[in-house]
């Protein structure tokens, strides 16, 4: 990796603070020994019962579901909510209080859609929250542990992993006492369920309303409708890809290696190929190397992130490595359509590092790691 970096900053000095920084962030930590040439991949345990949730949608209140579903919306998004017993009680414990207080509000319920999703990495529920307002909702509810914390305007969607569904454990536990005679519920959850996390833990997707990235429709050059319909096909197959490197690759981050490859997929899905151009913009670097405030790009540069110094190379090579992917997609775009070529797409462009593909030799790599994908 150094060599590479190294060879990216040809003729030009950098300290070797700045080299380490830069060695760190591109390191892959993504697994490369996936063997699965078989796309989708099966369901989740979750599924099944999301597939009711959705069957009841249509039957009951919504808001009603969603508190069932998602328990932190028994209480208000309230400055240090967070700390208090009962709040504790049930994130913790699933116990809500015996009174019901204030809760989480909705601004526009009639506006939630729902929707079981077919990704590479199998199917995925989808919230479809229409007003922004309750979008933020969720995110702080889920999130910030009910804390009105500001949700950035870029933010228009999340993928939710390991989300302990009291719901479910609850079904487990009326299903566990209907047909258990001597053993204790107690014993049962601690030593059978707690080490199952696919019993009781969800992923799913939540989705909002408006201009992806925070990108008007006159920024992109199309009209607002088909800007608006295009943003939820570039949020809905960036999540997909974020939930695939989750289950498949054993990693998600907020960093530019997984941003490139999750706005691969959205851009793709919406426009038929990757361009790089709308994925600059979406970043925030449509003018590099001045950088647009607000942009993406000031999202992902680490824990703790980049010196300045080092974050303009960042930038610099992710600029670079757009292009090559450009030019990659178009190569073999044949290949990368539908479910399994986004598999291939997303497992080629994570064996294979931001420096290399900002590198001069990018096709070579993206060609070779293409080669070594299955099926």
């Amino acid at each position: 990796m150094r060599s590479s970096i190294m060879r990216f900053l040809q003729g030009r000095s950098c300290s070797d603070s700045v080299l380490g920084e830069l060695v760190h962030y591109n390191q892959i930590r993504f697994e490369s020994d996936v063997t699965t040439g078989v796309w989708p991949l099966d369901d989740e345990a979750h599924i099944s019962a999301w597939k009711d949730y959705f069957k009841q949608a249509g039957k009951i209140e919504v808001t009603a579901l969603l508190r069932r579903i998602f328990i932190q919306l028994n209480f208000p998004i309230q400055k240090d909510i967070a700390n208090h017993p009962d709040y504790r009680a049930a994130r913790g414990r699933g116990i809500l209080p015996a009174e019901a207080g204030t809760v989480a509000e909705f601004f526009s319920p009639d506006q939630i859609a729902f929707e079981i999703h077919q990704s590479p990495a199998g199917a995925i529920p989808v919230l479809d929250l229409g007003d922004r307002r309750d979008f933020e909702t969720l995110i702080q509810a889920l999130f910030k542990k009910n804390q009105p914390t500001p949700i950035p305007a870029a933010q228009g969607a999340a993928m939710v992993a390991g989300y302990n569904n009291w719901d479910r454990v609850r079904q487990l536990k009326q299903d566990f006492l209907q047909t258990s005679q001597n053993e204790s519920w107690g014993v049962f959850f601690r030593e059978k369920v707690v080490p199952q996390k696919s019993l009781y833990q969800d992923r799913f997707i939540l989705l909002s309303r408006g201009g992806y990235s925070d990108v008007t429709a006159t920024a992109i050059q199309i009209n607002e409708s088909e800007w608006l319909d295009l943003s939820r096909t570039i949020r809905l197959h960036h999540e997909c890809a974020h939930y695939f490197t989750r289950r498949v690759l054993g990693s998600m981050r907020n960093h530019f290696h997984d941003e490139l490859i999750a706005d691969y997929c959205g851009i793709v899905a919406a426009n038929g190929r990757f361009r790089s151009d709308w994925f600059l913009l979406f970043m925030g670097l449509e003018a590099f190397p001045k950088i647009r405030k607000g942009g993406r790009s000031e999202n992902y540069l680490g824990n703790p992130p980049l010196s300045n110094a080092a974050a303009a190379i960042q930038r610099e090579i992710l600029c670079a490595a757009a292009l090559a992917v450009e030019r990659f997609h178009d190569r073999h775009s044949q290949i990368l359509n539908g479910i399994a070529g986004q598999a291939k797409a997303i497992l080629t462009l994570s064996r294979t590092s931001l420096v290399q593909m900002a590198g001069p030799q990018a096709a070579d790599h993206l060609d070779a790691a293409l080669k070594s994908v299955k099926g």
